[in-house]
């Protein structure tokens, strides 16, 4: 039984598409907002981002400095697709085993279950990588692959503000600003698109106790629900869920996405959130199409040592519309 012959039922064409119909991982801002994924031909893409009446270009990275234009209504940012390559091994031991079964069919079998294994592996990997980036630009934040922040689009439109209380000069009830949101996202969008909300810790807390005073949970209005670990708060049929995470800014400093008092609207629109995707830099994958996840065909190594599984993605999470991204806060 000749394992070279069975491994060449594995081609790049094979592998892609095994490591492309993989069932991923649930992750929560991939799977909620980046619905709409483009490939592109090339190592890097222009990205639009919409400057709308309040967005400003707020920091770059010295190694970015160079890739923004200015226009009456957009930036243009020429952003490089960062490159995911992983490597993992179909080690001697494994191969051995392989050969002491009985028959083409049982290795072949057994191999597709190993390289299955692994592509899933590499798969979560990427995908964890690419939840990361994405979180970052539902806060404005074009991240690269190690989580440095590269560009950081902020809107000066000021956020809205609750009331701590339902009462006196100024107050407002958590309904007054809920259509309060309801307004600048039909401002942005021509219609309302929906919305949900991630908080800081002390938001939320303030908004418990914002809930308890207006009697909003003993009425039903409010309710509390399980999402995987977290518990997230549901008012008036928005849910505000709970979000806590660092990245390093163009000094390479670690900073909180949010301040644990703040929290931030994001509109259930796929619109303004695109997935780019670009071809592996691979010599396998030269004049094929660009795909998500590619995957060579197992590679023989040196010695007898195994096999090398190699796959790569080269992608980036881009949100395009920051004015739509609204900062909450209590006063």
């Amino acid at each position: 039984m000749n394992l070279d012959e069975i491994l060449k039922k594995f081609s790049v064409v094979a592998m892609t598409n095994i490591a492309n119909q993989l069932k991923a991982a649930p992750h929560f801002a991939m799977d909620k907002f980046y619905k709409t994924k483009k490939g592109v031909v090339g190592d890097s893409v222009d990205i639009i981002i919409k400057r709308g009446a309040g967005v400003v270009l707020e920091s770059v990275s010295a190694n970015a400095s160079h890739l923004v234009t200015k226009t009456d209504d957009a930036y243009i940012v020429t952003v490089s697709l960062p490159r995911f390559p992983l490597v993992d091994k179909i080690n001697a031991s494994d191969i051995n085993s392989l050969r002491s079964l009985n028959s083409e069919k049982a290795v072949t079998e057994s191999l597709s279950v190993k390289i299955a294994e692994i592509l899933k592996s590499q798969k979560d990997s990427i995908d964890t990588t690419l939840e990361y980036m994405a979180i970052g630009s539902l806060f404005g934040k074009i991240l690269d692959g190690k989580g440095q922040e590269l560009f950081s689009f902020v809107s000066r439109k000021q956020g809205v503000q609750l009331s701590k209380k339902s009462s006196g000069n100024g107050a407002k009830t958590l309904i007054e600003t809920l259509n309060e949101v309801d307004e600048r996202l039909i401002s942005e969008f021509g219609v309302n698109p929906g919305y949900e909300v991630l908080c800081g810790y002390g938001f939320l807390a303030n908004l418990v106790n914002k809930a308890n005073e207006e009697e909003l949970f003993k009425a039903g209005i409010a309710k509390w629900s399980e999402e995987g670990n977290l518990r997230v708060l549901n008012i008036y049929g928005t849910d505000f869920r709970p979000y806590s995470a660092k990245y390093k800014n163009t000094k390479g400093e670690a900073k909180d996405f949010m301040d644990t008092d703040k929290a931030k609207v994001i509109p259930k629109s796929t619109e303004p959130f695109t997935l780019y995707y670009g071809r592996a830099n691979h010599v396998d994958a030269l004049g094929l199409a660009p795909k998500l996840y590619f995957s060579a065909a197992p590679e023989k190594l040196d010695k007898g040592q195994g096999y090398a599984i190699v796959s790569e993605t080269k992608a980036i999470p881009i949100c395009n519309r920051p004015d739509a991204l609204i900062e909450l806060s209590f006063k």
